[in-house]
């Protein structure tokens, strides 16, 4: 299961214990009965996946929460002649004729866009010829107009009215802002009309949404200023990540201090 170097950090820090290459194979009696596993051969990917060895350990445990993923229902594909590769999954254009895989039956677990994604590329194969679209002028938004839409929420309605509710995050990008359900990312209005993230540690419980909404690959809240409530919370991970940010960053100081790290207990 993938994990960013902070959440193994907070889990260590738990206590937890990490049984590597252990697949469960049986929950009886009280013992989770694992099998250990090895890396086999890499692919054509370079990714080397677990063989079985036919070893096994006993874990005891009082309860045991599953955590198995999903997959692609391969048995249903086989079963009306489509093929599937190694990992069980179809191809775009399957080899049964007229018959496309797309979505989460196509990649597996996969995100909405990546379906709409699969959904355009088979209308464009279908069609024959990628599909164009006349849009309007009023389509066209200023950054201000679209700064003032930011955090105003509001229900789907038709669907003829949806892009109303669209908040232009490609002119305007305060994702971190819009996307936090605990409004642990705040904006901020700088003297010179620009926008700044400030990012309230105690507000945070480190959901990973703005982390899953950014269009830049970072972190808001580990990567963007960050204001602390206590000396005691600078000592945490996501201090330390601050801290390491600031080193490499210009961001302003007092003393030699960084600014994320000031004990502070209210935001003015």
């Amino acid at each position: 299961m993938p994990a960013d170097e902070h959440e193994l950090a907070l889990a260590l820090a738990d206590g937890v214990t990490f049984a590597e290459l252990c697949a469960p194979v049986e929950q009886k009696d009280g013992v989770l009965r694992c099998e250990k596993m090895k890396l086999g051969e890499a692919d054509a990917s370079g990714r080397r996946s677990p063989v079985a060895t036919g070893e096994y350990v006993d874990i005891p445990c009082d309860l045991v929460i599953s955590a198995v993923g999903e997959q692609v229902d391969s048995a249903l594909l086989t079963s009306n002649g489509v093929e599937v590769d190694g990992k069980g999954r179809p191809a775009f254009r399957t080899n049964v004729e007229g018959v496309y895989a797309a979505g989460d039956a196509r990649r597996g677990p996969a995100t909405v866009v990546e379906g709409i994604a699969d959904a355009a590329q088979f209308a464009e194969a279908v069609i024959g010829a990628p599909h164009t679209y006349d849009i309007p002028q009023q389509a066209y938004i200023t950054k201000a107009d679209a700064i003032a839409k930011k955090g105003i929420l509001r229900m789907s309605g038709c669907a003829a009215c949806e892009g109303e509710r669209c908040l232009q995050c490609s002119t305007a990008c305060e994702n971190c802002a819009d996307s936090c359900p605990n409004r642990a990312n705040v904006v901020i209005a700088m003297a010179d009309g620009s926008h700044q993230i400030l990012h309230v540690d105690k507000m945070c419980n480190e959901c990973g949404n703005c982390t899953q909404f950014c269009p830049y690959h970072s972190e808001p809240c580990h990567d963007k200023f960050t204001l602390f409530q206590t000396a005691e919370d600078t000592t945490s991970p996501a201090a330390t990540t601050c801290l390491r940010n600031w080193k490499s960053s210009s961001l302003p100081s007092v003393t030699g201090t960084p600014t994320c790290l000031r004990k502070s207990y209210s935001l003015a």
